[in-house]
């Protein structure tokens, strides 16, 4: 997934693509940290680590197994931050 922050309701995608895979089948997520506005066809998040944890949570049905934040030409700020997950079996 990496139009997180372009829907109003990015759990709902979450859960959709959770849905739609195997159990132990694996989601990878990019989503923008630090990152200018870019409006079309709307910007409503920024994913940051705590909220990619929740949203990726075992309550949730995931198990979350790498979380990866990219820095930009700032160094200490990161600019996208990268997931890996399964879905577990309920």
């Amino acid at each position: 997934l990496s139009v997180l922050e372009h829907t109003p309701e990015p759990a709902a995608i979450v859960e959709w693509a959770r849905d739609c895979l195997r159990p132990e089948g694996h989601l990878l997520m990019a989503a923008p940290c630090c990152w200018p506005r870019h409006d079309w066809p709307g910007d409503f998040w920024r994913i940051l680590p705590d909220g990619a944890r929740w949203l990726l949570s075992e309550a949730r049905g995931w198990t979350l197994d790498e979380l990866v934040l990219q820095c930009g030409p700032d160094l200490a700020v990161p600019n996208q931050l990268f997931a890996v997950a399964r879905r577990r079996e309920w």
